[in-house]
């Protein structure tokens, strides 16, 4: 019996995915068991350690017998599910840690879509993207659960489709017995979500970017069909069927990726009509037996013209990108250097640097962007000796295709809109996470071929592993990265129902950066919201005004001033009191005319009753007295 025989017939491995299922399952009880009862400043430091300790464990279990090119196929694929499990243990903390829900601004906005679709009050094509609220509501009415814990359920979902579609993407480009797991391994590090505008919560934008590798997957397979029916889209075999479906599903989950998927398309068809015209003039590319991408590019641009145009969401920005486009060439508009250099100097009051957050956040993405370049420079000088032409000609699509998502990223980049070019910068992401674990399965594969396994394995298993914990540690907003946690209590949206409830109409609210509507698009619908006419024109309150405590009179008219406990957290703890400063907080239950009206473990109201003088004071004004007692906004419960 050879030493391969020993070794596949040893009851190890078996016992040590045994073990890693146990592990696994042991962390999920240890965080299931002991839910959020508060605010969670970070989801790292909250979740219980064993909880940590567990996964670690069977994660690294789980990927030493995937890579294990000796063991059987049935144990890699065993030890695939259960890393598949681990990550989505971790990407399902919200869910498994019983939280309300995750993700402010935005996503609670997203939420109150969802209750309006479930009230009818709003109907699913009265929207840009309906998609992931349709999902949202359609759990939330068959499951019989909260639409909030729905949204969190369908955030999941997406990543899961994610890491199921991502390594069969490698899979399909890869020759190498370490592309499924190098596929999963990239799918793992999660390098879309950069957290400036590609979030872990309800986002469809993200949703769309998690949806991308399912559409990548099937245009491969499309394009891999028998050419002698090419000139019938509609009837030619499942492929076919499948690709106008998940076409048209990108489209209703975000508009902006199915633009993207678009580009992709025109692309292939440009390549295909080049080498068609050129012959075997531009190489050995066995292009011309691909199966034309003219039709699905014609049917998602038809698709895409009929259903964006009515939606004016949609065409406000297209005007914005190309007014800052041309103040950018004119030299008019602030430089996106400029504006980095900005946040630069604020990170450096807090005690951080730009440079120590772009490690942080995008050094992994960087890695991966020069293995995917790498890969795409030895595919065009034919370095790369690829078994199967098929597999060729779509590197070569994804290749051009790169490019041309690039150069609409650096569209957005100098039109300065927001934080467009992050979006963009997700998705390219999502590209680089495939054409860069082909880089480095194929490679790795090559070195082991060509000296050892164990050297290989020795020199790239702790780089990668280093790798996976610098982007696991950036998955959620936390301090770490100098953010707040999305973490929403049940207290804030019940603080926010009674104080809408209750109000009085004359008065306005006012909140530490940021107002109230977004809070009750969530309890009330994004329509019912509207309708309560809630004055949306409250503005965040003054950061000088705050720390001198002198609102009664700054403010002409009475105000409601929220205070949650994710403020005091995010200013104090995060910023350091870069803005607004403990003695802030401190002083507010001592303030003249200022009055506590609701106070829960999770939210706060005070009403400000304005002075009685003619003049208002600044907010930079301060107002002379004694020293006020101090009171400490309650402290999230760890």
């Amino acid at each position: 019996m050879s030493r391969r025989q020993r070794r596949r017939g040893a009851p190890r491995p078996k016992i040590v995915l045994i073990l890693g299922f146990v592990l696994l399952t042991i962390g999920l009880l240890a965080a299931y068991v002991e839910p959020a009862s508060g605010y969670e400043l970070s989801p790292y430091a909250s979740t219980p350690i064993p909880f940590w300790a567990c996964t670690a464990l069977s994660g690294f279990v789980s990927l030493v017998v995937a890579f294990d090119r000796d063991r059987s196929p049935r144990l890699r694929t065993i030890a695939l599910l259960l890393a598949v499990g681990v990550f989505v243990a971790v990407i399902s903390i919200p869910v498994i840690r019983n939280y309300q829900f995750f993700g402010p601004a935005d996503s609670l906005t997203h939420l109150g879509w969802i209750r309006d679709f479930r009230t009818g009050a709003l109907q699913p094509f009265d929207i840009l993207y309906p998609a992931t609220h349709v999902i949202a509501l359609l759990f939330g009415e068959v499951g019989g659960i909260e639409l909030p814990r729905a949204g969190k359920l369908t955030v999941v979902v997406y990543f899961v489709v994610y890491l199921l579609f991502l390594p069969l993407c490698v899979g399909y480009l890869s020759d190498s017995d370490w592309a499924i797991p190098f596929g999963l391994f990239a799918a793992a590090l999660l390098l879309p979500v950069n957290n400036v505008s590609v979030f872990r919560m309800m986002h469809p934008t993200t949703q769309a970017i998690l949806f991308f590798p399912l559409v990548l997957f099937v245009t491969f397979r499309y394009l891999r069909a028998p050419p002698d029916a090419e000139w019938l889209p509609f009837s030619a075999s499942s492929w076919s069927v499948l690709l106008y479906v998940v076409m048209a599903s990108l489209l209703f989950v975000h508009p902006q990726q199915a633009a993207n998927l678009l580009v992709v398309f025109v692309t292939i068809s440009v390549v295909q009509t080049i080498y068609r015209a050129a012959g075997d003039r531009l190489g050995d590319y066995d292009i011309v037996t691909e199966r034309l991408a003219y039709f699905p590019a014609i049917f998602l641009a038809v698709l895409f013209g009929l259903w964006v145009p009515q939606h004016g969401r949609a065409t406000g920005p297209g005007s914005i990108i190309i007014d800052r486009v041309i103040q950018f060439v004119t030299g008019t508009s602030e430089s996106p250097v400029d504006g980095a250099a900005q946040r630069g100097r604020s990170l450096g009051d807090i005690g951080g640097s730009i440079e120590e957050l772009f490690v942080k956040l995008f050094l992994v993405t960087l890695l991966f962007f020069i293995a995917a370049g790498l890969l795409m420079l030895l595919s065009y000088v034919g370095r790369i000796d690829w078994k199967d032409v098929d597999k060729r000609a779509v590197i070569k699509y994804l290749s051009i295709s790169f490019s041309a998502l690039t150069a609409i990223f650096a569209v957005y980049f100098l039109s300065s809109v927001t934080t467009q070019h992050y979006r963009q910068l997700g998705l390219l992401a999502m590209v680089a996470s495939i054409l860069g674990a082909v880089m480095l399965s194929d490679g790795l594969t090559a070195l082991a071929d060509r000296f050892s396994v164990r050297s290989v394995v020795g020199i790239a298993g702790p780089l990668l592993a280093v790798m996976l914990l610098l982007s696991a540690a950036s998955v959620y907003q936390s301090p770490y990265i100098y953010q707040e946690s999305a973490h929403i209590t049940e207290m804030e949206l019940t603080g926010y129902e009674t104080a809408i409830d209750h109000r009085s109409d004359e008065v306005i609210f006012t909140k530490i950066r940021g107002g109230t509507s977004r809070y009750s698009d969530a309890v009330y619908g994004r329509n019912g919201s509207e309708q309560m006419d809630i004055n949306r024109a409250d503005e965040p309150i003054p950061e000088g005004v705050f720390n001198r405590g002198n609102m009664t009179t700054y403010y002409d008219d009475p105000h409601y001033l929220v205070v949650l406990p994710r403020d005091y957290d995010r200013e104090v703890v995060v910023y350091k009191g870069f803005r607004f400063t403990s003695r802030g907080f401190d002083q507010l239950d001592e303030l003249s005319g200022v009055s506590k009206l609701i106070s829960n473990k999770g939210f706060q109201l005070y009403y400000i009753e304005p002075a009685n003088e003619t003049e208002t004071v600044g907010p930079n004004d301060a107002v002379s007295g004694p020293e006020r007692p101090t009171f400490s906004v309650p402290s999230p419960t760890r």
